[in-house]
């Protein structure tokens, strides 16, 4: 069985098919994927790096896939599969892997100083958006959504801000 089940059905739809001894290969949410790998369940996550845009969706959601078909694996990535999304999409490299300049800032570094309780602030005059970048190839590469160009003393603010957050924001977990 082959299937783009609802997400937040996955655990019930995956439960069934173990059921029933049916073999699937499923659709699933990758931030929410590694809940499905419980120890009853005897079933392979396939990671995928790429965010697919669903009719049903108004942003792109993480895809990976949830098999029952691999008796090898418990997780893996599907460097393959990856690109071939990539290639399909018609979108550059993966965004996790993109080093902004230090002198721009966008939405997700934002997000991250306020649930750090990072006081972070840019004075307009400081400032200017700009949507598309140039990639070290090139390449034209949207900042998802927008981003601001920093200058004067806004951008040392903004090393500022990460140097906090590197003390703040990342939390040494141990097993």
């Amino acid at each position: 069985m082959i299937d783009n089940q609802p997400f937040s059905k996955s655990a019930e739809i995956v439960d069934f098919y173990l059921e029933k001894r049916i073999d699937f290969f499923l659709f699933c949410q990758t931030q929410r994927a590694l809940t499905l790998l419980k120890s009853e369940r005897d079933i392979t996550l396939i990671i995928c790096s790429e965010r697919v845009k669903y009719d049903n969706q108004e942003e792109k959601i993480g895809t990976s896939f949830i098999t029952n078909l691999d008796k090898k694996y418990r997780v893996k990535t599907a460097v393959e599969l990856s690109r071939k999304f990539r290639e399909i999409q018609g979108e550059l490299a993966k965004a996790s892997a993109y080093k902004y300049p230090d002198n721009f800032v966008v939405g997700h570094m934002l997000e991250r100083y306020a649930r750090n309780d990072i006081d972070f602030s840019v004075e307009k005059e400081d400032c200017y958006t700009k949507r598309i970048l140039t990639s070290t190839d090139g390449k034209k590469v949207n900042a998802f959504g927008c981003g601001l160009v920093l200058h004067g003393k806004a951008v040392d603010k903004k090393k500022a801000a990460e140097e906090e957050y590197e003390q703040k924001g990342l939390i040494e977990l141990v097993v």
